[in-house]
């Protein structure tokens, strides 16, 4: 009875009190505070969701019976306790359900003294500054100030070229693109397609994860408006599905053919044309996405003349049938001598990163990266870097002749500013179906991507 009387009396003394309900209140912000200034994040953990239920009970139950009892002050301060609690712990549920809570991956790593780490390089310097792109130059600067012509494009199909690359000469075609730096040769839902990449304003080879390329790449047309992606499906359309309702699917043909081009708003605040073009043979398949303030189609145009140029080339080319491939028709850094070698360059945020390697499996397959915490051999963002990594390498039976490789990945693991050893592997995967094997591999400090 005493004990029971005593529960009482405590629980009363809570009810009238103004400064038991403040104090509750002020501890449990100043968790809350606190915790963000360690983490840089609100969130909750279960223990503290409980803690802050009950505390958020107590603090309104006790506003109610100062109301009921008509002690109207310490009822209003108890509600402002109460709302302010409430709006803190608002921002904490936001923070959890929408951003999650801080990623601790990659604290208190201990690095053994023999490892060997290794740096990422700065992105404005670790470019190959002898990559040069001329067609891809001419390409883009058709968005050069001026020289936009208008109207409606009348496009050339005549590209019979693309029907000789079926059957034994498929491996001919998809063996060129392989062994080009000018080309990404991926697979899509095992479908395998090449998207064309661009020397960007950072004087170097520039990957895409999705293969489109817009003005901010290109640093002397920052300004403009307009998104690109030149894609070749080397059994047919790859990547056309969502732009369905409004592509113009054609056959090449010698006759010319119209063009269907929409229209759709920019964040700019100006009307932009839209088309998707995609072009089919017995063979391989061209699909040219193109969005700028223009109707006139210049890049589709030209970038049809300049592929018909590069296959006729390949369709003549006796070194391509003879070695399986003529670094005579790559632009420069494709094929080079030298070692076996790959490197890290960071992206513009941390956790973003791209690799550039070159190697010479020595036989036809895919090349994608495996990566691994350092110290626990833990997998990192294992099924997204392999995805995004995969591309297939051209080869030769010359072992000192290596060929160009490039991806952009992100590390999910980890948080800005939290830095851990991660093992950066280059894996081989045989088109004849030979067990895969490791090529290379290096360890980084890295840092992962703030979600």
């Amino acid at each position: 009875m005493e004990t029971e009387l005593l529960g009482k009396y405590r629980l009363r003394r809570f009810f009238t009190s103004t400064w038991m309900p403040t104090a509750l209140a002020l501890t449990v912000l100043a968790v809350l505070l606190g915790q963000f200034a360690v983490t840089g994040i609100f969130w909750l953990s279960r223990a503290l969701e409980i803690v802050l239920l009950f505390s958020l009970v107590s603090i309104l139950g006790a506003g109610i019976f100062q109301f009921a009892a008509k002690t109207w002050k310490k009822g209003l301060l108890s509600l402002l306790l109460f709302l302010g609690t409430v709006a803190v712990s608002f921002v904490s549920v936001i923070a959890v359900y929408l951003i999650g809570p801080p990623d601790y991956f990659g604290w208190n790593i201990v690095i053994p003294p023999d490892m060997v780490l290794e740096q990422p390089r700065d992105m404005m310097v670790a470019a190959d500054r002898l990559a040069t792109d001329v067609e891809g130059n001419e390409l883009i600067d058709v968005y050069a100030a001026g020289t936009m012509a208008s109207g409606d494009a009348a496009l050339s199909i005549d590209l019979d070229i693309m029907n000789r690359f079926k059957g034994a000469n498929r491996g001919l075609l998809l063996r060129h693109l392989a062994s080009s730096a000018k080309w990404f040769v991926t697979e899509e839902r095992g479908k395998v397609y090449a998207y064309r990449r661009f020397v960007t304003e950072k004087g170097g080879w520039k990957g895409s994860p999705d293969g489109f390329y817009t003005a901010h790449d290109f640093e002397k047309h920052q300004g403009q408006n307009f998104q690109v992606r030149i894609i070749l499906g080397i059994d047919g359309p790859v990547l056309d599905g969502p732009w369905r309702s409004q592509v113009t699917d054609v056959t090449v043909s010698s006759a010319k053919s119209g063009f269907m081009i929409g229209t759709s708003v920019s964040r700019y605040n100006e009307s932009i044309y839209v088309s998707y073009l995609v072009l089919r043979s017995d063979g391989p398949a061209l699909e040219i996405f193109e969005e700028a303030k223009s109707r006139s189609r210049a890049f589709t145009v030209l970038a049809l003349s300049k592929l018909k140029a590069e296959l006729s080339a390949l369709g003549r080319s006796q070194a391509a049938r003879r070695h399986g491939f003529d670094p005579a028709l790559m632009p420069p850094r494709s094929v080079k001598q030298g070692d076996s070698d790959f490197y890290l360059v960071n992206g513009f945020q941390g956790g973003l990163y791209s690799v550039y390697a070159y190697v010479n499996p020595g036989e036809e397959g895919r090349l994608y990266l495996k990566v691994f915490e350092a110290t626990r051999n833990t997998p990192l963002s294992k099924s997204r870097i392999a995805t995004r990594s995969t591309e297939y390498l051209g080869w030769s039976d010359d072992p000192t002749e290596v060929f160009f490789y490039n991806t952009r990945i992100t590390v999910d693991e980890g948080s800005w500013g939290v830095y851990y050893p991660a093992r950066f592997e280059l894996w081989f995967s045989p088109a004849s179906g030979e067990p895969e094997r490791k090529l290379l591999e290096k360890i980084y400090m890295i840092e992962g991507w703030e979600r």
